[in-house]
């Protein structure tokens, strides 16, 4: 009989799943057995199996059941894969066309931009993956498109994260100096570095929210061909980003 070596378990599980994900308020152990036609027992053990793998959660007075942390994480791999794949075509491409410069994508993590990728012109071709490396937060490009095109939280648990009078006031004197600056970059879509010939573009998810930033820079030994390198960063980074929405803005070399 077609289905009959189905695991009726895992069936009732996922049922359970997608019946709490359509379900705004929640449900209870009762309303889930009505909506499943089970025996109570049955599902709140299905329930309490699920809330200890953590894709569904119990919370709430009366208590009710919710889609649980676990899903969201499965659901950020999935995207985090799919966008590291893109970005590694995306930085060989780069390459290619700009074999003198090196090449970073920077993703957002809690209350930092931290790189995650690496593709450096004396290394051709090979992804480096970095880790626990910590970006200057006020004066790297990659750093400062978290600042320039991250949420408000994000911005804000930046600058809680690190104070900008002991990482940021050498290099923009005052916050009204950078403020100025990251209004400028958001209108120009990039931001450059304070430091070197770098400059880096914003990635977005699907849901039009900033992920990522892709960064380029040269070595400081190398003439920088900076707008070659803006344009280009630019482009790429709209190729990653999922929204059709987003466009290459005009490049412009006035930001001083």
């Amino acid at each position: 009989m077609p289905g009959s070596d189905l695991i009726q378990s895992v069936l009732r599980a996922t049922d359970a799943m997608d019946a709490i994900a359509r379900s705004q308020q929640g449900l209870s152990v009762r309303e889930l057995a009505e909506l499943l036609n089970l025996k109570r027992p049955t599902v709140n053990n299905l329930l309490r199996t699920l809330a200890e793998r953590r894709y569904v959660e119990l919370r709430g007075s009366p208590r009710r059941y919710f889609v649980g942390a676990a899903v969201k994480e499965l659901a950020d791999l999935s995207s985090d894969r799919s966008l590291h794949h893109t970005a590694a075509l995306e930085m060989r491409r780069l390459q290619e066309k700009l074999p003198q410069a090196s090449f970073v994508l920077a993703e957002m993590m809690d209350d930092r931009m931290q790189p995650t990728m690496r593709l450096d012109s004396t290394r051709p071709g090979v992804i480096q993956r970095p880790r626990h490396e910590l970006l200057h937060p006020y004066s790297k490009s990659t750093a400062l498109a978290g600042l320039a095109f991250g949420s408000a939280s994000l911005q804000s648990a930046i600058r809680q994260r690190f104070s900008f009078w002991e990482f940021g006031a050498h290099v923009w004197g005052d916050e009204a100096s950078l403020d100025a600056y990251l209004a400028e970059a958001r209108e120009l879509g990039y931001t450059v570095s304070r430091q070197s010939p770098a400059v880096a573009a914003p990635v977005y998810d699907a849901g039009n929210h900033f992920v990522a930033a892709l960064g380029g820079f040269f070595g400081q030994t190398i003439e920088p061909d900076l707008e070659a390198l803006t344009q280009n960063v630019i482009d790429a980074a709209g190729r990653l980003s999922k929204p059709e929405t987003h466009s290459a803005p005009a490049t412009s070399m006035d930001e001083g």
